[in-house]
């Protein structure tokens, strides 16, 4: 007889998952079981918010979906960040949680749980999500169809699936044949790809490239190249168009984006802007009418519910489109020659250079971002995942990457602890090591050392140690305010890590600082960088600030 529980195992395994992340508890105890005699590797995390963030960052790492296990009651509230979080990037993730039996439920159950629907924090239609409830194992045939048809999908998608325990000892039915699914017609039109060329062939114009354009790379340096277009780039998207190309004009977003690429849209207007795979979220654009066109945006994307929506008052011609397939359309029909203009790309690097007598004392955070570039970004082919606060913005702004898939972090919804957690996904599904850089507040926050220590993870952490949230303190006083209760008590994250079961060092210089990055990539197994820095240099978040100015003037109207 095939229980409930093993052949959603089994649909798992047909769907690509071959790692599980979570916590474990009763009432998915005979699931999780059978996901492990099916063959799929359980990863017993120490948060089942960590699960999550493991499970997504090994998608992005891997290109295969994830499982995420929970039990009932609070191990699936505990895990409602890291989910919403994976969906707002666009990881393929199926996470399954304990039930309660329909016959206890309205009884005061132990943990009682019904139903976990996660759909308030996914309104946003360009999110695909599945929620169901498994009442019974006869549900099973159905549910495998839709889990088939939202993992296809070109972008993300989140299943959360309700499992009670009674559902996963009954005897299922026979899950069917081979499935076949249509997938949708993505493509332009001979007539739209000739409205696109004639507005960019006629005006000038800008690229804006995003995270969803990543797998076209070297079409879109073709398509510059051969236009003379200018290319700005989100956040998320650096390295996908080389950082050191000369027609790159920067970086944009709330956090880190580069000053240079508002000054050169301020100075040179395009009338028309080719957005390729980004949403131009708040995160990315800040909704700023600098980054906008006098005529019309073009937008290209798998997604058409994205088009027309960061900035509505503003042309948008909508393109339903692969952008690789776009680009090559376009380039098909480009006849005109290179525009001929001067490099905009010269003072990309701001950090410190190396000198020889490096000063002592609190590390300034520019001269970690240049060791960073030299020993990590240059120095190897890792990727390198940065957290949310002083982290992503250092990192955004002064880290240069000439190849895509080399950095990570999150979009919209932007949470604590992504990276300090999700780094052992990655690294566990990579086979290789990979390198986060996380703020103090997001280590204490939440961290899987003990987790790549149990399952000899090579995940190297870097911690911007200053003793305080960072962010909140210099965010506070851009904003005119006096800081209050930022600061936190000091802590050893080194001997942290070595109490863990990790390897731990410590740098309170920058002569240190090279010595120690080259030795943790040397070092097996999960390594913990201790950096102690500069509390009184504030990180590039001057876009954020903006924001919340607007918000302000907003609320005194």
């Amino acid at each position: 007889m095939t229980t409930g529980a093993q052949a959603l195992a089994a649909v798992l395994i047909e769907m690509g998952v071959r790692r599980a992340f979570g916590v474990f508890g009763g009432a998915l105890g005979v699931f999780v079981s059978a996901m492990h005699r099916a063959g799929i590797q359980i990863v017993h995390a120490r948060h089942e918010s960590g699960a999550a963030f493991m499970a997504s960052e090994a998608y992005f790492a891997s290109g295969s979906p994830s499982a995420v296990f929970t039990t009932s009651g609070p191990g699936a509230t505990n895990a409602i960040t890291g989910l919403v979080s994976a969906a707002y990037d666009g990881a393929k993730v199926v996470a399954v949680m304990g039930a309660t039996n329909v016959p206890e439920r309205g009884r005061w159950a132990f943990q009682e749980t019904a139903a976990l629907d996660l759909s308030p924090w996914l309104s946003n239609a360009s999110i695909n999500y599945l929620t169901r409830t498994i009442e019974s194992p006869s549900q099973l045939p159905s549910l495998r169809q839709e889990l088939a048809a939202g993992l296809a999908r070109p972008n993300g998608f989140l299943a959360n699936l309700m499992f009670p325990f009674s559902s996963q000892v009954a005897p299922a039915p026979e899950l069917g044949g081979p499935l076949e699914l249509a997938q949708p017609k993505v493509g332009a039109e001979p007539e739209l790809v000739a409205e696109v060329h004639r507005r960019l062939s006629s005006g000038s114009f800008v690229i804006w490239v995003g995270y969803g354009a990543r797998e076209h790379g070297r079409a879109i340096v073709e398509f510059a190249e051969r236009s003379g277009a200018r290319v700005m780039s989100s956040p998320r998207a650096k390295g996908v168009f080389p950082e050191s190309h000369p027609q790159y004009l920067g970086v944009t977003g709330m956090f880190g984006g580069q000053p240079r690429v508002l000054r050169h849209m301020l100075e040179h207007q395009p009338e028309h802007i080719l957005v390729l795979g980004t949403r131009m979220g708040e995160t990315t654009s800040c909704f700023d009418e600098a980054l906008t066109p006098s005529s019309s945006f073009v937008h290209v994307d798998i997604d058409p519910s994205v088009f027309g929506v960061a900035y509505p008052e503003l042309e948008t011609l909508g393109v339903h489109a692969d952008v690789g397939e776009l680009l090559g359309a376009l380039s098909q029909l480009w006849r005109s020659s290179p525009v001929s203009a001067a490099p905009v790309n010269t003072d990309w690097n701001r950090s410190p250079t190396k000198t020889e007598a490096e000063p002592a004392g609190p590390v300034d955070p520019r001269r970690l971002m240049a060791a960073l570039q030299r020993v990590v970004v240059d120095g190897s082919d890792l990727v390198l995942l940065a957290d949310v606060g002083n982290a992503f913005a250092w990192t955004t702004s002064e880290l240069r990457f000439d190849q895509p898939g080399r950095y990570r972090i999150p979009a919209g919804f932007v949470s604590m602890t992504q990276a300090s957690a999700g780094v052992v996904g990655a690294a566990l599904a990579s086979a290789k090591p990979v390198v986060a850089l996380v703020g103090d507040g997001a280590m204490l926050m939440g961290n899987e050392v003990s987790t790549a220590v149990q399952y000899e993870v090579p995940a190297k952490w870097v911690v911007l140690n200053d003793s305080g949230y960072g962010m909140i303190r210099h965010g506070m006083l851009a904003f005119g305010m006096e800081p209050f209760e930022t600061e936190i008590p000091p802590t050893d994250y080194a001997r942290q890590a070595e109490a863990l079961g990790a390897t731990g060092l410590s740098v309170g210089s920058a002569a240190e600082l090279e010595p120690a990055l080259e030795r943790a990539l040397a070092t097996p197994g999960p390594v913990v960088v201790d950096v102690r820095i500069d509390p009184d240099v504030a990180a590039p978040f001057g876009q954020r600030s903006k924001t919340m100015e607007k918000l302000r003037e907003g609320d005194a109207r």
